[in-house]
Order: C-alpha cells, then sequence, then structure tokens
C-alpha cells in the first residue's frame, strides 16, 4: 500500500483518516471477442446475427481498512491512532455477453427499415467498475459480485420509413395533392436496469463510515408483472433489517421499471421543382 502520508484529513473526530491508492495502482484492461452471420434474402433484406462477449479486470474498487471485525471479537481498531483508512484498489472485474439480431432492409419501393433485438447478461463485481458503492459486508468483497449496474437483458429498437404509394405514381395536380405521403416510426422496448434495496442503519459497529449496508433477503423480492405498481414495485416483505450480522441480500437483485416507447410522424413531401421541395409534418 502507499505510504499513509499520501492523503490524509481530518473528520469530525480528532482522528486522520487516510484515502489514497496503492503504489502499484495499475491500468484497467478489456478483452473482446465477436462472433458475425450475415446472410442475404429476398426483397433487399440482409440478416445479421452477432454473438459478443468481453471481460474486463483491474477496474477500480474501494478497500476499507483499520476496520472493527466484530464477528471475530475485535472491539477496537487495528490501528486505533487512526481512523478510517481506505485504499482504492484495482481487483474488480466483470464479463458480458450478447447475442444481437440484427435485420435490415435496405431502401426499395418505398420501404426502408432496421429493426435489433439485444439478448445479454453484463457481470461485475463493483458499481460498473468505477467504485462509486462501498461494499456492504467489508470483510467479504466476494460477496458483491452481481449484475452490473449497466446490465439490460432484453432491448428492442426498430426504426421504418416508408413512402406511401397513394397516387406516388400520379402526375400533375393530383400528384401533388395527394401524393408525397412518407411515414416514419420508431419503437423501443427495454428491461429495467438493476436496483437493490439499503438499509439505513449499520448491521454491525465495524467502524466503516463509507459501507453500504444491504438489509436481510428473506425472499425473491421481484413481484410477478401483473401485480407490480409504482406504489409496489418489488415485494418489500422479502427483506429485514439486518442486525448484529452483515445482510444476505446481494447487489442488484431486483430491476428496476423498463421502457417501451413508440415515436410515429407522418411528411408531405410536395416537390417544386427537380431539386427543391416542401415539407409539411
Amino acid at each position: 500500500m502507499a505510504n499513509a502520508n499520501q492523503t490524509a484529513t481530518l473528520s469530525g473526530t480528532t482522528k486522520p483518516e487516510v484515502l489514497g491508492v496503492p503504489q502499484d495502482y495499475g491500468l484497467a484492461n478489456s478483452q473482446q471477442w465477436t462472433l458475425t452471420v450475415q446472410r442475404a434474402l429476398p426483397a433487399n433484406i440482409l440478416l445479421e446475427v452477432d454473438y459478443v462477449g468481453s471481460k474486463s479486470t483491474h477496474f477500480d474498487r474501494p478497500a476499507e481498512y483499520n476496520l472493527i471485525n466484530v464477528l471475530a471479537g475485535q472491539t477496537v481498531r487495528p490501528l486505533p491512532q487512526w481512523g478510517d483508512i481506505e485504499f482504492i484498489n484495482t481487483d474488480a472485474s466483470g464479463t458480458y455477453e450478447g447475442l444481437i439480431t440484427k435485420v435490415e432492409k435496405r431502401a426499395s419501393q418505398g420501404l426502408t427499415f432496421l429493426s435489433t433485438y439485444t439478448f445479454s447478461k453484463t457481470m461485475f463485481d463493483s458499481f460498473a467498475g468505477n467504485g462509486a458503492n462501498r461494499l456492504s459486508n467489508p470483510f467479504d468483497a466476494k460477496s458483491e459480485k452481481g449484475l452490473a449496474e449497466t446490465n439490460q437483458r432484453h432491448r428492442v429498437t426498430t426504426s421504418v420509413l416508408y413512402e406511401l404509394p397513394l397516387f406516388r405514381a400520379q402526375k400533375g395536380l393530383v400528384g401533388h395533392v395527394l401524393g408525397g405521403w412518407q411515414a416514419n416510426g420508431v419503437f423501443t422496448f427495454e428491461t429495467g436496469l438493476p436496483m437493490y434495496p439499503l438499509q439505513p442503519t449499520e448491521p454491525i459497529a465495524d467502524g466503516c463510515p463509507r459501507c453500504n449496508p444491504r438489509p436481510d433477503r428473506l425472499a425473491n423480492g421481484n413481484l410477478p408483472s401483473d401485480q407490480r405498481s409504482l406504489r409496489r414495485w418489488f415485494d418489500t416483505s422479502a427483506f429485514k433489517i439486518a442486525s448484529g450480522h452483515y445482510g444476505s441480500s446481494g447487489r442488484n437483485i431486483l430491476t428496476a421499471p423498463g421502457l417501451t416507447s413508440l415515436d410515429f410522424s407522418l411528411f408531405k413531401n410536395i416537390r417544386v421543382t427537380e431539386d427543391k421541395r416542401f415539407q409539411f409534418r
């Protein structure tokens, strides 16, 4: 570890606190791999299926030292003359695996569209690799491994542009008035991001002011979709305040609300000259 005087401040207590990084603090790295299969289909349609994977290592994660291991019988800090000691280690890691399908129709007969579907899973044992959240149990970093905050299991997007065939080939006044219509649409569906409950009280007086204590988990906690509402998105009775021990609830075990949206527009193109036109939206 780095020298204690690397970063030292005084908190509300009279004992100094330390925040620093190890002397051998390194750089994060990531390995990625992709397998892609494409197939041309009739009607100018292209089908593409991708498998994408990655592994990230040596990402930031805060580590607390000089804590009181109450469960081991300690009553004071190992270094009682110091307060909290925290170093930013680089021992966090994560993985991503995704199956991505894409169907694209190139412009023909007035129609073009692009549709994608992604089925993926992202795991990490820290807050998205940047150490924003501290451990729940500072003596058990392995229990932090779970779904990443960026994990989104399902995502569908479709964008469509269609030049309506009505009076498209009509010349003269009829074509100007009734033709030239264009419809556009963008559809998005995505499942929610992970989340997890925290409790407002410390389960154990271990001297870890920055830790994020999680409660005990008594049941799954995720409600069926037909029972969810804005007032009750998950089962609060599945969790209980942990006291005298560290909570059994894991990181990112619940799913926040997702998103379903449809944007639609209708255009009217009025040609003035060969290279000029008005557009009404």
